[in-house]
């Protein structure tokens, strides 16, 4: 998936209209927002990027904004669900890998009171849509951090703060940008240069589930934004099967050490982004690591006893030396290390925790992974007369029923949807719940 991003400052000029399409002949997106379109909404929807299109225009804030997302029909199917002053949410379905997506464009307020009113507008609106696969490209009017500006007077502290505040408290991530530090320059010379990133994009945690996301800055002469391409790779499978940390890799002396190091690796963004690239680093290294050390175990399993047969074939046609002894000793110890992992690999998955290891259960272990295996998965839910057999179709039906039940006019009483909650565990004791909500002192303050 591809969506390019561009504060195009005027789309009324013949000449932008031809830039745009060799763009999108260039690069061709799946997407394409725009900012500052300074047209009224029936030009804007007359403009043709894509042979077989979709155009949606926004509501313009006089001359000065205005702003539109174009897409493909053969590769994604849009629905406008919300619109604003420079504010736009569509929710796109992927026709290729069937994914669904809630992208808002936005042209943010030039003037921090209007940009804090606009930040707590957007949360306002994404309340309504939370369950959507968000992503928020455009022109943010605003750097994040003090390094994204150089030259003239320094960025507002206040203003950063705030859109800050409104990444992490709608758990998105700021995308690291490539190709270039800062998207936007006034070109002029010397010390009257002044250059800061105003756009960027944000996305929510889901994405890391389904894509390999991406950001690049694309520089176009005799314009003062840069275009902005974001872009998805490594489509989804359809079943997302969870990451597990296996026992038998406790065995191995450099465990800790390679964790560290991939740990240590640097990451360039805000704070919940760095912890979410880390975690991302880490468990694509150790599932690298786990091939490359341990090799796949039951081919090593089978590959070992092949080595051990051949043993025994030899020795049964000479005599047995001390160097068949040795061979064989050898290859039997490396075998039983094998035996072991196995054993711990089926134990992990059988949840038998009650057996040990090295008592010869991997039979066992196996035919319970393997019931557990069939008894998790929903191949198929019956609503009415309507039967569901797709998995997004599943999990968005029965997150829908499990949201529903606590909400005020889900028909339940009070006691009830404290029966439920009480079986819900709590990650956080009374005393943390305390002293996370008390008043901070002013010591505290401090600090």
């Amino acid at each position: 998936m591809k969506i390019i991003s561009w504060n195009i400052r005027g789309l009324n000029s013949p000449h932008k209209q031809d830039v745009l399409r060799n763009l999108v002949r260039e690069h061709k997106p799946d997407i394409v927002i725009i900012q500052e379109t300074k047209m009224n909404k029936e030009k804007v929807e007359k403009i043709k990027l894509f042979k077989d299109g979709e155009v949606f225009s926004g509501i313009s804030d006089g001359a000065s904004g205005g702003i539109a997302i174009f897409w493909n029909l053969r590769r994604v199917s849009g629905e406008p669900v919300k619109q604003d002053i420079n504010l736009d949410f569509i929710r796109f379905h992927h026709i290729g890998d069937g994914t669904s997506l809630l992208l808002t464009n936005i042209y943010a307020p030039n003037n921090r009171f209007g940009r804090r009113k606009f930040w707590k507008k957007l949360e306002a609106i994404r309340v309504l849509y939370k369950e959507d696969m968000w992503i928020v490209m455009g022109d943010f009017n605003t750097p994040l951090q003090d390094n994204e500006k150089f030259g003239g007077v320094p960025s507002q502290l206040e203003s950063r703060m705030v859109l800050l505040n409104f990444i992490n408290n709608q758990g998105l991530h700021d995308i690291e940008l490539q190709g270039a530090k800062f998207t936007w320059m006034n070109r002029r010379m010397g010390d009257d240069l002044i250059q800061v990133r105003l756009d960027r994009a944000l996305i929510c945690n889901e994405w890391f589930n389904h894509y390999q996301c991406s950001l690049f800055a694309i520089s176009r002469i005799g314009y003062d934004h840069f275009l902005v391409i974001f872009v998805a790779d490594n489509i989804i499978v359809k079943r997302n099967f969870s990451f597990r940390f296996e026992r038998m890799w406790l065995d191995h002396p450099n465990l800790v050490q390679v964790i560290e190091k991939w740990w240590s690796i640097d990451v360039k963004g805000t704070a919940m982004y760095r912890i979410a690239k880390k975690l991302r680093n880490v468990k694509d290294n150790i599932k690298k690591w786990n091939k490359d050390v341990f090799r796949d175990l039951f081919a090593a399993k089978t590959k070992t006893e092949l080595k051990l047969k051949e043993m025994h074939d030899k020795i049964q046609m000479s005599r047995y030396n001390e160097v068949s002894i040795s061979e064989e000793n050898e290859v039997l110890v490396k075998y039983h290390k094998i035996i072991i992992r196995e054993e711990e690999f089926w134990k992990q998955r059988s949840r038998s925790l009650w057996l040990k290891v090295g008592d010869k259960n991997t039979r066992f272990f196996h035919m319970t992974a393997m019931k557990y295996k069939a008894a998790n998965r929903i191949s198929m839910l019956k609503i009415g007369e309507t039967e569901m057999r797709k998995d997004d179709e599943i999990k968005k039906e029965a997150r829908n029923f499990f949201t529903s039940l606590l909400l005020a006019n889900s028909g339940l009483d009070g006691q009830s949807q404290s029966a439920i909650l009480e079986n819900i565990p709590s990650n956080i004791s009374e005393d943390q719940n305390k002293a996370l909500v008390a008043i901070p002192s002013e010591e505290e303050v401090k600090k």
